[in-house]
This record gives C-alpha cells, sequence and structure tokens, in this order.
C-alpha cells in the first residue's frame, strides 16, 4: 500500500495509549476529557489524508546496516510485539540510519519484515514532520500485527497499518514535545496555560482527544502543524475551527518554532545503546562498540535546552488536579 493510500477512517485503530512502565499497547477504557467532538466532523476524513497527501517530505538518503547490531529500544519493542498470536521474538529485523538534509546527524530505524510500511515509506512519512519535532525522538521501530502505535522513552513504535499514516508519526512525536518542550521540567498540557485553553473551548478535535489531555494535545500537534504550513490554516477543513481556537492559538504561538517545516534541527537525544540482534528473544545481549562497523554512525549527545523561562512566562504549571468543565 502506498504511503498517502491509508484509510482515515481507520484513524482510531492506528494510536494507542501507551503503558508508561511496558511500554505496550493499552485499550482505551476510560475518558478523562467530556467535552464533545467538534461537528461536523473533519480529522479523519480531512486532516488524515491531507497531511498524507500535501506535506511534502525531506530529502534524504538511507543506509541499511550491514552488521550485527541494533538499538536496544527497537529490539525489545519488536520482541513485546505479536503477529498472528506468536512473537516476535526472531528475524531478520532492519536496522538502517536515514539523514536528512536538514539535519547532519542521522535517526537509526528498525523494520520487521511483517511491517506495513518500507523503509523508504517510514523515511518518507517522517522526513514530512518539521525537522525541530522530529528531533524530540530518538528511534522508530515497525513491525506487522494489529494496527497501534505508541511512544515510549522518546522512541516511537508502530505496528500493523499505523506506519502508513504521516499523523500517526506526528501524534506520537507529540508526546515527546508535550513531555520536553520545557526542558522536562514540567509538561506542557500540565501548564496553566493549556488547562485554561482547554477550559475555553468547546469542543476536541476527535474521538481520541477525549482519553487524556496528553492524546488531547498530541492530536492538536496535526492541526496545528497543518494550520502553520498551510495558507487559509485548518479553517480550509473545519468550519467551526473556532470551537477550539484557545487551543490552536496557544500552540501556534508557543510552538511555531518546531511545528513549521524549515530550519535545521537542534537539541537531539542520545541513542539507545548497541545490542546484539543475533540475541533475538534472549535476555542479556552484550554491547557493541560503535567501531564495530562503519555503517555504524556516531550520533551526538544532545546540547542543552533553553532554560524553561525564556520560553514564556505565561506557562506555569497548575499544581491541583484538572477538572474539565
Amino acid at each position: 500500500m502506498h504511503a498517502t493510500s491509508v484509510s482515515s477512517a481507520v484513524f482510531l485503530a492506528l494510536i494507542a495509549i501507551v503503558d508508561a512502565n511496558q511500554g505496550s499497547f493499552a485499550p482505551l477504557t476510560k475518558r478523562e476529557l467530556d467535552k464533545p467532538v467538534i461537528q461536523p466532523p473533519f480529522y479523519d476524513n480531512k486532516l488524515v489524508p491531507a497531511l498524507n497527501e500535501s506535506l511534502q517530505t525531506t530529502e534524504h538518503t538511507i543506509d541499511l546496516w550491514a552488521n550485527n547490531s541494533i538499538p536496544s529500544i527497537c529490539k525489545s519493542a519488536i520482541e513485546e510485539q505479536a503477529v498472528d498470536g506468536v512473537l516476535l521474538t526472531s528475524g531478520p529485523v532492519e536496522v538502517f540510519s536515514v539523514t536528512y538534509a536538514d539535519c547532519d546527524t542521522p535517526w537509526i530505524m528498525c523494520r520487521h519484515p511483517t511491517a506495513s510500511a518500507s523503509r523508504q515509506t517510514m523515511a518518507e512519512l517522517f522526513g514530512k514532520l518539521p525537522v525541530r519535532h522530529r528531533s524530540f525522538v530518538r528511534h522508530l521501530s515497525a513491525a506487522g500485527g494489529d494496527s497501534g502505535a505508541y511512544s515510549s522513552g522518546d522512541n516511537v513504535f508502530m505496528a500493523g497499518d499505523s506506519s502508513l499514516a504521516v499523523t500517526v508519526y506526528g501524534h506520537e512525536v507529540g508526546h515527546s514535545l508535550d513531555a520536553h518542550f520545557f526542558g522536562n521540567e514540567t509538561g506542557f498540557t500540565e501548564t496553566d496555560a493549556w488547562l485554561e485553553a482547554y477550559d475555553e473551548d468547546e469542543v476536541v478535535v476527535q474521538d481520541y482527544a477525549q482519553a487524556s489531555q496528553a492524546e488531547n494535545f498530541a492530536q492538536m500537534v496535526n492541526v496545528a502543524i497543518y494550520t502553520l504550513n498551510f495558507p487559509g490554516g485548518i479553517a480550509n477543513l473545519a468550519p467551526n475551527w473556532q470551537q477550539f481556537s484557545h487551543m490552536l492559538d496557544l500552540m501556534t504561538n508557543e510552538l511555531k518554532d518546531v511545528l513549521t517545516q524549515g530550519g535545521e534541527c537542534r537539541n537531539r537525544l542520545e541513542n539507545s545503546p548497541l545490542v546484539s540482534k543475533s540475541g533475538f528473544g534472549s535476555q542479556t545481549s552484550s554491547v557493541l562498540s560503535s567501531e564495530s562497523s562503519s555503517t555504524v554512525m556516531t550520533i551526538a549527545s544532545p546540547t542543552s535546552s533553553p532554560a524553561p523561562g525564556t520560553r514564556t512566562r505565561a506557562l506555569h504549571r497548575r499544581q491541583r488536579q484538572h477538572q474539565a468543565k
């Protein structure tokens, strides 16, 4: 299936809440937010195909690793995934580096042969995201199985057809953006400004946004990307967009530099350690030196993030439990 042909109707099946401790899929069993979904709907039937088809990818090169090493987080994520009821404990996982024209430091990605997306599609779709948004994650992994995706430890894992939609990439990277925009001192969704913007708005943009403020923010990331990168903004797709304008205005003001295409990467995160692929299914693997193969690229450690106070003086953590109005 071509990267732009994924059905927008299945978007809800493509994203999942992550168990923060286990990094595994968890069903959507409760809805913390009680605001209704905007009508008429626009997210699945308009925004998803618009971003998949219209966002331009960044020029890039792909280098397939010839050695036996793999980032440890990729190995763990793939080993936890099941296809047809069988855990993926073995198989020729492709490990590859993607170097984009806007960043000298490559991203290391992993792909199991059962994955819906090819390594070319993974690189293309990730390259559609603004580079400073991309910079908030370490690795991407994809495998087969039931469609779903999660972010854990600033690493994105996608199963089934979730790897075919750029909005899934944007959503999952959005969780790391939420967590780290203020230099790890507080999440974006924990600030007074975000919670007050939510209080002021009438709706959320899609069903999944009702799950929690974290999922609400991650869905809004894709709305903000469209707004910042296409003339006319989200009004092109959502005639009643004013009903969520407070959240959108906050994001497009505070996150404009991150969610607008162009520029170069910065503050890249450190990669996870390399382990041996030959130990798939085992509990121990020796760490490999980055000099073990010429195809292993040295990844720079992140530079220090700007002090949270330099971003805005208006955003402060809300200490009390937020109660949705």
